[in-house]
């Protein structure tokens, strides 16, 4: 039986039903993998990881931590602390602690993830510029104003060395990055950023 918890959030019977199927196709899954392959098999933490993410979206947040950490341990006890799939747990659980207003718990996981993605992956890969996206725009709602800058910029570079300056990501970091430079200030530097988004999206559209 999984975990649950009393968090929850107020949901039609019409979603709370197709939830329910949804649960039952995971454990069904999760099931048949762990009899197939053993506990400590990728696949069956992959199906952890997809039921957490369901209780992570019911905001059944205890459940969900539980499970993304019993992902989090196979992945790191069979394929190492390279492993992808790790990162993607740490990623999750970052988030999970993020809205929970779990700062500290939220910082270490997502720079767990980036370091993974890091060191998998190399510096100019689309995951590291995600996480780097995720980790400016955490410190931004943190109030830590130096390392947000510092993330944004980097994920800003990591965009454009990967697809260039007329790439959707990047320009979204562009515009992101410009909202950060007007909350703490810097209006000047903002309506730079600005107005190299907009010059980007209207030669898209043009």
């Amino acid at each position: 039986m999984s975990p649950s918890c009393t968090t929850t959030w107020p949901l039609s019977n019409k979603s709370l039903k197709k939830y329910d199927v949804a649960e039952g196709y995971y454990e069904l899954a999760l099931a048949i993998r762990e009899d197939t392959l053993g506990s400590n098999h990728p696949d069956v933490a992959a199906s952890f990881n997809r039921l957490a993410v369901l209780y992570h979206t019911q905001k059944q947040y205890f459940a969900a931590e539980f499970i993304y950490k019993r992902a989090l341990k196979i992945y790191l006890s069979t394929l190492g602390e390279d492993e992808l799939g790790a990162a993607s747990i740490f990623n999750n659980l970052g988030v999970l602690y993020q809205v929970q207003e779990e700062y500290e718990d939220a910082e270490y996981n997502f720079q767990r993830a980036l370091a993974l993605r890091e060191k998998a992956l190399g510096t100019k890969h689309k995951l590291v510029a995600a996480s780097l996206s995720k980790l400016a725009q955490f410190y931004r709602k943190s109030e830590k104003t130096n390392a947000a800058d510092f993330h944004f910029k980097r994920a800003l570079k990591t965009y454009q060395e990967l697809w260039g300056t007329r790439h959707r990501g990047t320009i979204n970091i562009l515009e992101l990055y410009a909202s950060f430079l007007i909350d703490v200030g810097r209006r000047n530097e903002a309506e730079e950023y600005r107005a190299r988004a907009k010059e980007i999206r209207n030669l898209e559209s043009g």
